[in-house]
């Protein structure tokens, strides 16, 4: 098991902001919430113990107000990087700490447990990438040597180490007031201890400059648009009624399902659960559970659409297909698309109906079922 030390005492004044970038926003998220979301991902992490600047303190209290309160400590860090990885490592009870800096928001979990299994191995890790570039060393404005990047890596964070280990090195710099560029630095210097390197992604960069705020904006507009998909189809029985898009259809058979068996308003539920990524129709409303028994489709499309809400996003468009042989939707359409639009809380212009016919062909043709399917955009507000 392992704590995490993630630090955000820092000002990042090379990034040009008037305020910590740590607590940049991307999408109404913060940089340094962006990491920690995925360290508490992992089941080996024990304690987040978040490093601020004591007049921030109480806004990383707020902030994180949401997140599990028995895995979060904040603590006020020190003057220098070290200082606070000091002060947030003398906090560890776990065997191994992990140190990153808030502001590498695109940690990825895989690489987290990657480098932290390497350090239960070798007791100190780190990630890191081979270097791309060409290396020259300059003096007086001028190139003196070429150096080989062969064997040139680049580190970066989450470090991780045997925590015992770690706190005697930090005591030993400090003994001799030494102070590292990086954590695993004091292992190589203060100990016998071989660090291991651990491939890293090139993604986990460290937000430094105002270029790295444009790569920023370019990711925030990526994840402004969600698109979902989904296909749904139900049996044509006796003694059922036929709902369709949340109106009553006179007809002599009606759809089989758990449910009320609304196949567009599940096509369009778990469009919108596709687009969160969030799995499937069944996922969050099984038709193992008895409360969904002849449930009103509309509530499945209310609680899908309160996923994306919670997220950030709204209907963008949505396009919709039902393919039966009867009855004729042509009648009913334009109240289904109010119906729809009410519920996604957007305007009638931007849900498409139309429904097409089997031909005779199939199970369609043949009236024995009804299958719809549905296409939508999200957008982030």
């Amino acid at each position: 098991m392992f704590d995490c030390v993630l630090l955000i005492a820092g000002r990042g004044t090379r990034t040009n902001l008037d305020y910590n970038k740590a607590f940049y926003e991307v999408n109404k998220k913060p940089l340094y919430i962006m990491a920690l979301e995925q360290f508490l991902k992992s089941s080996y992490l024990e304690k987040m113990i978040v490093v601020a600047a004591s007049e921030e303190i109480d806004k990383v209290h707020t902030q994180l107000q949401n997140y599990p309160q028995e895995k979060v400590i904040i603590v006020s860090g020190g003057k220098m990087r070290q200082d606070s990885v000091y002060e947030g490592v003398k906090l560890a009870k776990s065997p191994y700490v992990l140190i990153h800096d808030g502001a590498r928001p695109f940690i990825k979990l895989e690489d987290i447990e990657k480098v932290y299994h390497a350090a239960v191995l070798h007791q100190a890790a780190v990630l890191a990438t081979p270097l791309t570039q060409s290396i020259k060393e300059v003096k007086n404005d001028y190139i003196a040597k070429s150096i080989s990047r062969e064997n040139i890596y680049l580190t970066q964070t989450p470090q991780a180490l045997k925590t015992d280990l770690f706190l005697e090195c930090l005591n030993k710099a400090y003994q001799e007031n030494y102070y590292g560029t990086d954590d695993v630095e004091l292992v190589e210097k203060f100990s016998n201890v071989k660090v291991k390197i651990v491939l890293g992604s090139t993604d986990n960069i460290k937000i430094t400059t105002p270029f790295d705020l444009k790569i920023l904006s370019l990711y925030e507009e990526q994840s402004m648009y969600r698109i979902g998909h989904s296909h749904d189809t139900h049996r044509l029985v006796k003694n059922r009624k036929l709902i369709l898009g949340g109106i009553e259809i006179p007809h002599y058979l009606g759809l089989l399902g758990h449910s009320d068996a609304d196949v567009v308003l599940h096509v369009v539920s778990e469009a919108i659960i596709g687009a969160l990524g969030k799995g499937d129709l069944g996922t969050h409303f099984p038709d193992t559970d008895p409360q969904y028994k002849d449930i009103d489709s509309k509530i499945l499309v209310q609680k899908a659409y309160q996923l994306a809400r919670n997220e950030g996003y709204k209907i963008n468009n949505l396009d919709l297909t039902v393919f039966l042989e009867k009855p004729i939707l042509k009648p009913y359409i334009t109240d289904m698309k109010k119906n729809i639009a009410k519920l996604l809380e957007c305007d009638e212009n931007q849900i498409n109906l139309k429904a097409t016919r089997g031909e005779g062909l199939g199970y369609i043709g043949a009236e024995e079922g009804i299958s719809a399917e549905c296409v939508v955009l999200l957008v982030k507000e």
